[in-house]
């Protein structure tokens, strides 16, 4: 579905985009459009159904703390993809589900990273997950804090 979304962005100049990026548009365009769209319909029944009996799930945002800067250069593209796809292993859904989410900072690592968790909502249900994170974000204020240095 990655692949097909990055073919269908009306870019003329491909071989200027990162390796990656390139990647996915040659693989995407390779791709039947009424296969993936198949794909994204089962996948949108099937989490829009997940939300039956509730109003917003909570998740981190990210399994992984964040990889260090340019940790994946130099990687052949396809292997730089898969290696990168599990920061995005609980927001990816909903971005291809086109569900609202959002992510709101919940917290700091040991080393002083940032941490956050995701409200992802219905269907249509933004303004609920946006009622929510606004809350959430009143009752623990980040604005002004900054990672240190050594992180």
């Amino acid at each position: 579905m990655w692949q097909h979304l990055i073919a269908t962005i009306p870019l003329i100049r491909w071989s200027k985009t990162q390796p990656v990026t390139k990647w996915l548009h040659d693989e995407g365009i390779k791709l039947d459009p009424e296969q993936v769209a198949t794909r994204r319909r089962e996948l949108e029944r099937r989490f829009v159904s997940a939300f039956e009996d509730v109003d917003v799930w909570l998740t981190p945002t990210s399994p992984v703390v964040a990889p260090a800067l340019g940790r994946y250069g130099g990687l052949p593209p396809a292997q730089a993809f898969h290696e990168v796809a599990p920061v995005g292993a609980f927001t990816a859904i909903f971005n291809a589900t086109g569900q609202p989410a959002a992510s709101v900072p919940m917290g700091l690592t040991r080393a002083g990273m940032p941490m956050g968790v995701q409200l992802a909502g219905r269907p249509l249900g933004d303004d609920v997950v946006l009622r929510l994170a606004r809350q959430l974000e009143q009752l623990m204020p980040w604005r002004g804090r900054v990672a240190p240095e050594s992180a």
